[in-house]
């Protein structure tokens, strides 16, 4: 059984890098937008 820290600190990892992800996905989504404008 892990302890509420640990557990905590793995969803935070997680989170921070599905973020960042979740950003670049939205850059690159947003980038053609702007060449037809």
């Amino acid at each position: 059984m892990s302890t509420p820290l640990g557990a905590l600190k793995r969803t935070y990892g997680l989170a921070k890098i599905a973020s960042k992800v979740n950003l670049k996905a939205i850059a690159y989504n947003l980038r053609p937008l702007h060449k037809y404008e």
